[in-house]
């Protein structure tokens, strides 16, 4: 299929990237001090590295997200090889979907070293790699597709700059969807409040893939949890998709 050898392509120049080595670099150092910090705090070292852990690997996973997805096809129209591409007999879809899923394989890439690094550190610390915090690392890697999704979006309707701000801001957003579904509780605007449930059901809900408070604590997380937040990144990611491909086929190219 066409797409694989989008997706192909893409992941290699995406690895090639120096923003990717650097994050990478970044986040396994940030690893290792936090368990220097947590000897600060008796007894809580552990927990410590563990919170701060995979906060790093969510957190460098976002900015990796942003800053490369954010431009992907954008890049291609500014290098002028988006049209020799879409000259070849391919459909466009096949194109947004090559390019997110090679997009995907690069994060999966960056999130399965920073966690292998992670979990091998924290174990010989004295720490137990439980299945949930496992499932915690890959929670965090279903998140970034759903993030990766809404920026190649973006990088179809805008420039490189505009979609890299708008993507970060629909993250900060989505991280914060609880504030908004409270509104109507302190608000007796009709307007504001149809606004604010409208945007909590249209914007990503990236709390649906936030259990590092439970993995930092060690507490079970329940099967249905990581089936919801499956079906969730399917369903909102595949909608993204669907949408980018609407708008590319509409663009002049």
């Amino acid at each position: 299929m066409k797409f694989t050898i989008i997706a192909l392509n893409t992941f290699r120049e995406t690895m090639r990237d120096r923003i990717l080595r650097v994050i990478v670099g970044v986040s396994i150092f940030v690893i290792v001090i936090s368990k220097i910090i947590g000897e600060l705090s008796i007894g809580q070292d552990l927990k410590i590295l563990v919170d701060f852990s995979l906060g790093t690997i969510d957190i460098f996973g976002v900015v990796l997200c942003i800053f490369i997805g954010a431009s992907l096809i954008q890049r291609e129209i500014d290098k002028k090889t988006l049209y020799t591409i879409l000259s070849c007999p391919m459909n466009r879809w096949e194109f947004i979907f090559g390019k997110y899923l090679g997009m995907c394989m690069t994060l999966f890439v960056s999130t399965f070293v920073m966690g292998i690094f992670f979990c091998s550190y924290y174990f010989l610390m004295g720490g137990q790699v439980s299945l949930d915090l496992v499932g915690c690392i890959v929670m965090l890697f279903m998140g970034l597709m759903v993030l990766n999704s809404v920026a190649i979006l973006l990088s179809v309707l805008t420039s490189s700059s505009v979609s890299i701000i708008v993507t970060a801001i629909t993250f900060f957003i989505g991280r914060s969807t609880y504030h908004l579904k409270a509104i109507p509780q302190f608000s007796d605007s009709a307007t504001l409040n149809y606004l604010t449930n409208i945007m909590y059901y249209i914007l990503p809900n990236f709390n649906n893939f936030d259990i590092k408070e439970e993995a930092t604590h060690a507490l079970t997380i329940p099967s249905e949890v990581y089936l919801y937040a499956f079906l969730y990144m399917v369903v909102y990611s595949s909608v993204m998709l669907y949408l980018a491909s609407l708008a590319i086929n509409k663009r002049n190219l």
